[in-house]
């Protein structure tokens, strides 16, 4: 007698369908937490995205004011109130861009964040003997 003889037609198909919709969800389970790990990348990306947007509008804005310093300095009486507005507009750009990339979770981000307010440090303090 052999071995399926002793059981019936339904519960072998019953056995059968079980074990393909157990193999099924393994699958499935597999495939979203693929997925998930997906959304993660995804999300550091954006971060990652962001951060660059920041610190490239922050440079860019940074070099156009530089550009302009030389001409305030020639072409006005009294420079010192446009160059403080400078400097404040400078200053605001850093910090959200440094805010920014400390959002970021950047790899050795907070040795390069720590640098550069450490130079932006030593420039406020030149820039108090002006």
């Amino acid at each position: 007698m052999s071995l399926l003889a002793r059981f019936s037609i339904r519960t072998i198909l019953n056995a059968v369908f079980l074990t393909l919709a157990s193999a099924l969800c393994v699958v499935l389970a597999l495939q979203i937490a693929g997925a998930w790990h997906e959304v993660g990348s995804a999300q550091r990306i954006e971060a990652l995205a962001a951060a660059d947007r920041d610190v490239f509008q922050a440079m860019t804005t940074m070099r156009q004011i530089r550009g302009t310093v030389q001409t305030v300095i020639q072409a006005a009486d009294d420079p010192a109130p446009a160059l403080a507005d400078n400097r404040d507009k400078i200053s605001k750009l850093l910090e959200s861009a440094l805010k920014t990339a400390e959002n970021a979770d950047l790899a050795g981000g907070a040795q390069l964040i720590s640098a550069v307010k450490a130079k932006a440090a030593d420039a406020d303090k030149l820039n108090s003997f002006l």
